[in-house]
């Protein structure tokens, strides 16, 4: 069985956007990731250093941007060698009703 929980929250005393993660589907790992919001691009920068492989970490920024109302994306980007690298996209549309 998968498991992967997403927690999204602003927190108030820290003036950042907070997620923490619970997940088994490439390894088991639990994630904490801070963020702030760039008004410019519309995107939430979260940051973290995480371990999915034993004794491997390494940087991870998730972007969530806000295109309009109804379309947002999100993309992860991991450091390698020195380099960041897209990793993940998705594109994400409201569904209206009908």
């Amino acid at each position: 069985m998968q498991l992967k929980s997403n927690l999204k929250v602003y927190d108030n005393i820290k003036r950042q956007f907070v997620k923490a993660k619970i997940a088994n589907h490439m390894g088991s790992d639990l994630s904490y990731s801070e963020g702030s919001y760039d008004s410019a691009s519309r995107t939430i920068i979260y940051q973290r250093v995480e371990t999915l492989v034993p004794g491997i970490q390494m940087k991870t920024y998730d972007n969530l941007t806000f295109v309009d109302n109804d379309h947002y994306t999100f993309a992860v980007y991991r450091e390698r060698d020195n380099k960041i690298i897209k990793d993940t996209e998705v594109s994400y549309t409201r569904v209206k009703e009908k």
